[in-house]
């Protein structure tokens, strides 16, 4: 793994109420830990939630990781301060840290529940 991981408790409630996907989602969490820019969505403005500075990966067709790069989320602070998902961000981690928000479905991933 090349990122460390920082899980949120969103995260972890949701992980034990998908106990049926746990399988997946730790293989997909295994994926973004090697390369989390591959393959995986950068969100911007859905639906009227601010999502810039966050990725998105499918675990399948309905489900969704929802998760931040500490460095991409840094950089893209530089350039626009209004991004605040940073906040949630503890100061002394490392740039090469994956913070993962939460999983579920498609609707519920996205409105960060």
């Amino acid at each position: 793994m090349s990122y460390t991981p920082l899980y949120k408790p969103t995260f972890d409630k949701n992980l034990k109420i998908y106990a049926s996907l746990k399988k997946q989602i730790e293989k997909k969490v295994i994926f973004i830990l090697d390369d989390p820019y591959y393959n995986t969505e950068p969100l911007q403005d859905k639906k009227g939630y601010d999502l810039r500075g966050l990725r998105s990966k499918k675990i399948d067709r309905n489900f969704r990781i929802i998760f931040a790069i500490c460095e991409e989320c840094k950089q893209m602070r530089l350039q626009d301060k209004n991004i605040n998902i940073c906040i949630d961000c503890p100061e002394d981690a490392p740039e090469k840290t994956v913070i993962f928000l939460t999983v579920g479905t498609h609707k519920g991933a996205y409105t960060l529940r």
